[in-house]
């Protein structure tokens, strides 16, 4: 054959993969990605395997000598090379039955097929191999180079490589105009960017030539040896939001000022020739010295999600589109999906090529760059997580290029095809039906994957204060799908239920209590839900935060009677209705649902479910000192306040 590759159903890794343009990999090298065989999993390495190893030899043996026969037949009589292709594919048949995925290259004809199922990809299904192979051969030579035209044109250049590499084996025999038409430019084009694609997968696949920097909370940092001026490294994330929403969020740049707040100030996209070329401008905002960067890079998308590709990945290459400042030398960013990787999420890897053109020590500009990317990253999965409004609303849109990814996965993935929404919800108003789910939380005790973080007994003293007279459980868990923690609050307290709801949805009182609340101010709108602007104090060096929350309230009777409130983030962060301000990072997720009722001897029980996402990146360290001490102190405080509240209004009345 021109090239086999052979993976068995009980190997962990790449049996052999080689081909005219493949290199034999070394056996002594710990190396196993070839251009066909990628590991992006930490996969154990099969233990030696004689009988495995003389089997490979023998088919690289048969392909050295196919591959002579091959030459000499189409150098005397071209002619005779159709008879011996349903042989030499029957034989192919029997070497692959067992395999789990195969690719075979016969007399200039290209096959390829993954177990016994197959997609036909601008083909036709061979009836001689059970529709395991699909190839071009069956093809005019016209219609082989139209379909290669157009595999191109839908930025399948691997794909589109492949039957270029078949369209020059068959020159000899084909017409003159298809001779000339490989030598147009766009053909040198499209075999230069499979090539890059394919380079940028192993690159991104293996280990072969990364150091490991650092890895944590689900992120590797990587680095490779480069010369003085430039700085290479690759970041590999697995990120839980779904491949729909990530292409979205790093499609619609113009956007991306709000959900990476106080780095990127300015963002702007203009097409080119196809969907999957486009110029993207920027204005960064990095740490001292590097100052604020205009960045203008040339992008281009390549589409890897074919039956050929052993890894369905979507990819994107860039590089600057002058020089000056920032220079970002060819780079790329890889995406394979959960059908692929085998988790609910997403394998994010970024490949960064980039010379700053910056006078410093090289370990402070590595780590300022690798820190903007990595903060970049966190920031992207967030967005993903919580994308609504306007955001939303341009993604179901559709457009030349979502048209495009919404039609490949839809044929190629239905797993990520089924978590691409299919519409905008209305979260304009908090609902009765909202409001009725919160009496379900008093009635379930459920707390099947919460991790408890902080208990507080009560004093059963009937002399025992307010505080320590509480009864407080405070867990903690990873809101499902989603990067943000949810906290659930439970237990009693020995206050007025009317007068401790009322306290929790005064707005207005908020400053006066709440240290950390720069303001809170009312905002007019329609509806039975009140609106209030919100901005909240953080720790030096973090941003001030600010929300636009709507909240609504309602009580159910009895016996007994219970009070129940639901607040939550306007949406799109509530813009329309309170422009952003300087100084200050919008947060839009924010979500509060409490309900409450009355137990007797002056007491109450409540259940508060909270989920706040306010765009920081911090250690894990700092987040579980937070969750185990600022929260329940913060709750314990509002209690203090809330029985003086309470007091102050009787007094009143």
């Amino acid at each position: 054959a021109d090239f086999v590759f052979v993976m068995p159903s009980a190997s962990r890794g790449c049996l052999g993969c080689w081909g005219p343009r493949t290199p034999i990999p070394d056996s002594n090298s710990e190396h196993n990605g070839v251009q066909l065989g990628w590991e992006i999993r930490d996969l154990a390495r099969s233990p030696r395997n004689e009988a495995a190893e003389m089997f490979v030899l023998a088919l690289l043996l048969a392909a050295i000598l196919r591959n002579v026969v091959h030459w000499y037949l189409a150098n005397v009589d071209a002619s005779l090379l159709g008879p011996s292709a349903p042989e030499l594919l029957e034989l192919a048949s029997d070497w692959t039955s067992g395999a789990d995925y195969a690719i075979v290259g016969v007399a200039g004809a290209l096959w390829w097929g993954r177990g016994r199922e197959q997609r036909a990809v601008n083909g036709v299904v061979d009836p001689l191999t059970d529709g395991r192979f699909v190839r071009f051969e069956h093809l005019s030579v016209d219609d082989h180079l139209a379909s290669v035209r157009e595999l191109a044109e839908k930025c399948q250049y691997v794909l589109a490589a492949e039957g270029i590499h078949q369209l020059r084996v068959r020159a000899p025999r084909a017409p003159s105009h298809i001779a000339q038409a490989l030598r147009e430019k766009w053909v040198t084009e499209v075999e230069s960017l499979a090539n890059s694609v394919q380079g940028l997968r192993q690159a991104c696949a293996s280990g072969w030539g990364w150091n490991l920097h650092s890895q944590k909370s689900g992120i590797r940092v990587l680095t490779a040896d480069s010369d003085s001026r430039r700085y290479r490294f690759r970041v590999d994330a697995m990120l839980t939001a779904p491949l729909w929403n990530l292409i979205s969020a790093l499609f619609e740049v113009d956007l991306w000022k709000r959900w990476c707040k106080g780095m990127i100030i300015a963002g702007k996209r203009e097409y080119g020739p196809t969907p999957g070329r486009m110029l993207i401008t920027l204005t960064v905002k990095l740490p001292f010295p590097f100052g604020t960067h205009n960045i203008a890079v040339k992008v281009r998308v390549a589409d890897c999600l074919s039956s050929i590709d052993r890894l369905q990945q979507v990819c994107s290459q860039f590089s600057s589109a002058a020089a000056g400042g920032m220079d970002f030398l060819p780079s790329g960013l890889v995406m394979t999906p959960c059908e692929t990787v085998g988790a609910m999420g997403t394998l994010l890897q970024l490949d960064l090529n980039v010379s700053p053109n910056i006078v410093m020590p090289r370990f402070l500009v590595g780590a300022i760059l690798r820190n903007a990317v990595v903060r970049f990253i966190v920031a992207l999965d967030n967005q993903a997580h919580c994308m609504e409004g306007e955001h939303l609303t341009r993604s179901l849109q559709g457009g030349p290029f979502y048209d495009a990814v919404r039609q490949r996965m839809e044929d190629l993935l239905s797993e990520e095809f089924a978590r691409i929404p299919t519409s905008v919800p209305d979260r304009t108003e908090i609902t009765d039906e909202d409001l009725e789910e919160c009496l379900q939380l008093l009635n379930s005790g459920d707390t099947a994957g919460w991790e408890q973080i902080f208990r507080k007994v009560a004093d059963p003293s009937p002399s025992a204060s307010v505080k320590d007279g509480a009864d407080i459980t405070v867990w903690r868990k990873l809101r499902e799908g989603s990067t943000a923690t949810e906290y659930k609050v439970a237990g009693s307290l020995k206050l007025d239920l009317l007068g401790y709801e009322d306290f929790a949805t005064d707005g207005d009182y908020l400053p006066q209590w709440e240290e950390n609340t720069l303001f809170s101010e009312p905002v007019p709108r329609e509806g039975e839900a009140k609106v209030y602007h919100q901005a909240t104090r953080f720790p030096t060096p973090f941003a001030g935060r600010d929300y636009v929350i709507m909240r609504r309230r309602k009580i159910f009777p009895g016996p007994p009677e219970t009070h129940v409130f639901v607040s939550r983030s306007c949406p799109d962060g509530g813009r329309d209705l309170k422009p952003e301000q300087g100084g200050m990072v919008r947060v839009e997720f924010y979500e509060s649902r409490h309900a409450a009722r009355p137990i007797g001897g002056g007491r109450m029980e409540f259940v508060t479910l909270l989920v706040d996402d306010p765009k920081m990146s911090v250690p894990g360290w700092l987040m579980n000192t937070i969750a185990t001490t600022v929260v329940p102190k913060a709750f314990l405080s509002s209690v203090d306040h809330a029985e003086r509240y309470i007091a102050a209004r009787r007094r009143k009345s």
